[in-house]
């Protein structure tokens, strides 16, 4: 389902939360912390699915599609050639051209990317994913050209479709079921995940600290509490280990709201 308007990722006066679970189907209402009587009363974070409130994700079946892989790369082509003329690929290159010890990165690991053909069919949801795609892979490749050695890409994204799984492989990536993307992860690897749960970053920085991780950081969630006080030490963790920078954001679009690079400070012992 499309980000209805008044989500939380569509206001850009503050920051936000994330509120896709493992696509874009699933959406999380958010209440800001607030003061009363001089105290911080915490916000809550829920989902509501057959009338009950939980802040966990709930497993979701493969999407099914219409459309084909050959369908999913035509479009893919049309929304990626508009976003490289974008200030926001122009700014991502400047970010990553500068860094100038950005870290050894082995592999690459894309959680949660979502479908490339909704079940609503929504455009926008539609042009969200391939937006996110396409940033994901320029990343890859501008790290690539830095480095000057390759970086394997997996994506684990438990809503895609046979076709879009299919048009990930043409594109010459792996495609692995969960968990096996958490268990990738390693001191060497980008974790790249756009708008996830906190319940799913937690599992893919579980093992290491990643040499780039991007997604919402600490000082977001930190604004925020769901109702099941989880641990927030690896979050945390991260916060204290990276350099931030804000992602280049999408004029009119909140397709990277609340989004950071995360780069592993390399002096630091992170295992």
């Amino acid at each position: 389902m499309a980000a209805p308007r008044d989500s939380p990722l569509a206001a850009h006066d503050s920051p936000q939360p994330p509120s896709k679970e493992h696509g874009e189907q699933e959406w999380t209402k958010v209440r800001r912390k607030t003061r009363r009587g001089g105290k911080l009363h915490q916000a809550t974070q829920s989902r509501t699915t057959g009338g009950a409130a939980t802040s966990t994700p709930v497993p979701r079946q493969p999407a099914a599609s219409d459309l084909t892989a050959r369908d999913i790369q035509d479009q893919h082509k049309r929304i990626c050639d508009q976003w490289l003329e974008s200030d926001c690929h122009k700014k991502l290159e400047d970010i990553i051209n500068m860094k100038t010890d950005p870290g050894h990165i082995s592999q690459a690991v894309c959680f949660g990317i979502g479908t490339f053909d909704p079940e609503d069919g929504a455009w926008e949801v539609k042009r969200r994913t391939h937006v996110q795609l396409a940033a994901f892979l320029r990343t890859v490749s501008l790290l690539e050209e830095k480095q000057q050695t390759s970086i394997k890409c997996f994506f684990q994204e438990p809503v895609f479709s046979a076709s879009d799984a299919e048009f990930i492989r043409q594109l010459g990536h792996d495609v692995v079921d969960t968990p096996a993307g958490f268990e990738a992860v390693d001191d060497s690897t980008l974790v790249y995940g756009v708008h996830l749960y906190r319940e799913v970053y937690s599992q893919a920085i579980g093992k290491a600290i990643p040499t780039v991780f991007v997604g919402t950081g600490y000082d977001v969630w930190d604004n925020y509490h769901d109702t099941q006080n989880l641990d927030w030490d690896r979050l945390k963790e991260v916060d204290a280990a990276c350099e931030k920078v804000p992602f280049p954001q999408e004029k009119g679009y909140p397709t990277f709201s609340s989004t950071s690079f995360h780069w592993r400070r390399q002096t630091d012992d992170t295992q």
